[in-house]
């Protein structure tokens, strides 16, 4: 049960303000007289904040402060008070938890996660752990993710404060790692291991590697597979937006930046982030990309897209169709998926399904739709279907993106991004049959 004891202090349940100078040391070693002025003006101004918000100021760090709250909200309003007084950059952390006191000092691990907290954060920034956010209401919180905290086990969600009068815009935050919200795992990835070895390899050695190949050929599953791996990294997914200029803020944000020019400014993730469906805004793409590689030596970057970005850093792996045995294996597995099995020792229905892989051009996207179809459809009538000229290649309670539904709006997607030179041509080759 929360309580506060007759001498002010609170016990139970409290929230703790922990908070330090930034390069207080540099300060120190440049000028100590006039470090040692400031510093008096900076003690007095966080005792005042404190006090006023009915906290108590229970130990000196040097440079810093620790502070205890029975009120999530008063110890906000107090860094807040705080903030906007102080001359030096001041970095603050705030946690909640139950913790035990002992005449003038706690003990508990809220107060292990509000330094940490503290620490991974910048001069001026108000960060609060995800037990402090769930307190308080009526503040502007900006959601920065599942971080990781050095010597606590598991993540923490951590939110940024935002206030009239505070500096707003900071570099990502200092955690060991992030928890990245990583993609959701994809099934088994079938006859790339040619290709998920060449990009594993190229990315040991350029900083940009671009796979390039028609819709439907498979480009992010190979991305996803070559990072499938444990540990920080991230996904970009364009797919969203429709216009150069929205990149960069796509960028950030899905990276959890508050800005381009933050990230920029940020260091690198430790794995290559995916860049995923930069065809159709390939100008601001590839100049986003740019800008991100000039900005620090260890980025890298695993791109897709249905043609090259075209800068310098570049590396191109192109994604063609699957083998004739690739194709009937993708064929077999996702028809068995769909619960439809297959008699490898038929060599009739064998035959009819590598037919029908081979008029699906070993597209895989293709061959998964016709293999899902098989829960309604045979593979032979299927074949002749195609052969008539009726559309099956389609899935209409797909829940995955639109232009992966059909076939036919795979390819509306990549018409789309023809100019009208290039749609007036393809419209008037389409009349020509055969090869």
């Amino acid at each position: 049960m929360d309580a506060v004891d007759g001498g002010g202090k609170p016990s139970g349940a409290v929230t703790f303000l922990f908070t330090d100078i930034e390069g207080s040391t540099r300060r120190w070693e440049a000028d100590p007289e006039e470090m040692r002025t400031r510093l008096a003006a900076h003690d007095d101004v966080l005792r005042g904040a404190i006090e006023s918000r009915s906290g108590w100021l229970f130990k000196h760090t040097g440079d810093g402060v620790c502070a205890a709250f029975q009120s999530a909200q008063a110890a906000v309003e107090a860094a807040i008070d705080a903030q906007g007084e102080l001359e030096l950059p001041v970095r603050m952390g705030l946690a909640t938890g139950e913790v035990e006191r002992r005449g003038d000092d706690y003990f508990g691990l809220a107060l292990n996660r509000a330094s940490r907290v503290m620490t991974v954060g910048h001069g001026g920034q108000i960060l609060v752990s995800g037990s402090t956010a769930a307190l308080l209401t009526g503040f502007d919180l900006r959601d920065l993710g599942e971080h990781r905290l050095r010597d606590l086990s598991g993540g923490d969600r951590l939110f940024q404060v935002r206030a009239d009068g505070l500096v707003d815009d900071f570099p990502r935050v200092r955690t060991e790692e992030r928890v990245w919200a990583r993609p959701p795992p994809f099934v088994e990835l079938l006859g790339r291991g040619r290709e998920l070895a060449e990009v594993e390899d190229r990315l040991v050695a350029r900083r940009l590697v671009t796979v390039v190949g028609p819709g439907g050929i498979g480009k992010t599953a190979l991305a996803r597979s070559a990072l499938g791996v444990p540990g920080p990294g991230g996904l970009v997914d364009l797919t969203s937006i429709s216009t150069d200029e929205a990149v960069p803020g796509t960028i950030a944000s899905q990276l959890g930046h508050t800005s381009f020019e933050a990230l920029l400014a940020s260091p690198a993730p430790s794995m290559p982030v995916i860049v995923d469906n930069c065809e159709h805004v390939l100008g601001g793409a590839a100049s986003a990309i740019d800008r991100l590689l000039s900005a620090a030596s260890d980025w890298r970057i695993l791109a897709t897209s249905r043609s090259p970005l075209d800068i310098a850093a570049e590396s191109v792996v192109a994604l063609g169709p699957l083998t004739a045995p690739a194709a009937l294996e993708l064929f077999i597995v996702r028809a068995r998926d769909a619960g439809s099995e297959v008699d490898r020792a038929d060599a009739e229905a064998v035959r009819i399904l590598d037919d029908l892989c081979r008029r699906l051009d070993g597209v895989p996207l293709a061959i998964e739709i016709a293999a899902a179809r098989t829960r309604v459809l045979a593979p032979a009538m299927m074949l002749t279907h195609m052969r008539q000229g009726v559309d099956v290649l389609q899935r209409p309670n797909f829940r995955g993106p639109e232009r992966h539904r059909s076939l036919r709006e795979t390819i509306a997607w990549s018409y789309a991004l023809l100019d009208d030179a290039e749609k007036t041509a393809l419209a008037r080759l389409s009349v020509c049959g055969g090869s």
